[in-house]
C-alpha cells in the first residue's frame, strides 16, 4: 500500500489542526496554489502586520508609512485588512487605502492605492461571519536582494480610525548543509 503521508509537505502552512480541506474553499485552494513552494522544503510562512500596534490610530486625512524587511526570495502571496471600531470590534472597511511598494526599485503591487475594502475578510453572513480569510495574489510576488518593503496606508475617510494590513509572506528557510556544518539560504 502506497503511503502518501510521506509524499505531503510539512510545513507552517499545514501545522493547524483545525483545518478542514474542503473542496473549493479557501485552505485547500492556497495550499494548492503556494504547492511549487512548499515542495521546495525551504519556505516557512510569515505573516507582518502593519501596523503592528493595534493603538495606533490613523487620524483623518493621514497617510502612514512603513518598512518591512523581508529575506531575498521572499514571496508575498497573501493579503488581509481589517478595520476596528473604537470598542476593538472588526467592522467593515471604509475609506482606507494601501499600497505596497518595492523600495529599492520603486516597483508597485498594483498600479495605484487599493481600497481595503476589496481585500477584507469581513462577513456578517454564515458560513463565514467574523472569519478572516486572506485575499490571495493572482501570481505570488517575488522579492530579490535587498528585500525592503515600503507600505503606505492613508485614511481618505472624515475619522479617526484603527485598522491592521496582514501581509502574508512565504519566506526562506536557514538550514545546516548535511555535513558541512555550515548555514545557507
Amino acid at each position: 500500500m502506497l503511503n502518501t503521508a510521506l509524499n505531503t509537505p510539512f510545513d507552517g502552512f499545514t501545522l493547524n489542526p483545525a483545518i478542514r480541506f474542503l473542496p473549493y474553499h479557501f485552505t485547500p485552494m492556497a495550499l494548492g496554489q503556494l504547492d511549487t513552494l512548499r515542495r521546495a522544503n525551504r519556505y516557512r510562512m510569515k505573516i507582518h502586520a502593519l501596523p503592528d500596534d493595534f493603538n495606533q490610530p490613523l487620524a483623518a486625512y493621514e497617510t502612514q508609512e512603513f518598512q518591512v524587511q523581508v529575506s531575498a526570495g521572499t514571496y508575498l502571496w497573501g493579503v488581509l485588512f481589517n478595520q476596528f471600531n473604537s470598542s476593538w470590534v472588526k467592522v467593515a472597511p471604509s475609506g482606507i487605502l494601501w499600497q505596497v511598494t518595492e523600495a529599492c526599485n520603486g516597483l508597485q503591487l498594483n498600479s495605484d492605492f487599493c481600497g481595503g475594502q476589496g481585500w477584507t475578510g469581513f462577513m456578517t453572513t454564515p458560513p463565514n461571519a467574523g472569519g478572516s480569510l486572506p485575499h490571495l495574489l493572482v501570481q505570488p510576488k517575488l522579492f530579490l536582494e535587498p528585500g525592503n518593503i515600503a507600505v503606505e496606508l492613508s485614511n481618505i475617510g472624515t475619522t479617526t480610525t484603527r485598522m491592521q494590513l496582514l501581509l502574508f509572506f512565504a519566506e526562506p528557510c536557514v538550514v545546516i548543509e548535511e555535513g558541512e556544518g555550515r548555514w545557507s539560504r
